[in-house]
């Protein structure tokens, strides 16, 4: 109810948003980077990868109108720093191997 709401619990909604939004952009751009190396992929790739963003995203909605709303704003954060340590550990070893 609208009672319920305070500006912690905006600030908190809009900031998971922000990380949810990209999160699910993130996904979806490495995931193309992907079946662009591999064109047998695309179609059920694609289906793969927007299924993936859509179920993301109904997660993240659903538990941030629950009663457990924390474990919705938490969820892009929690998702977001295994994927950006990947990321980074990829892009140190692609700068490596092209001083060699």
């Amino acid at each position: 109810s609208i009672d319920s709401v305070s500006v912690f619990w905006a600030v908190m909604r809009g900031f998971g948003t922000g990380m949810m939004h990209g999160m699910c952009t993130f996904l979806v751009g490495s995931g193309f980077s992907f079946i662009n190396k591999n064109k047998k992929l695309f179609i059920v790739g694609t289906f793969s990868l927007m299924s993936l963003a859509i179920t993301y995203h109904s997660v993240f909605n659903m538990l941030v109108q629950s009663d457990f709303y924390y474990f919705g704003a938490l969820l892009p954060i929690i998702t977001f720093i295994p994927f950006a340590i990947a990321r980074f550990k990829l892009a140190k070893e692609v700068k490596k191997n092209e001083t060699v």
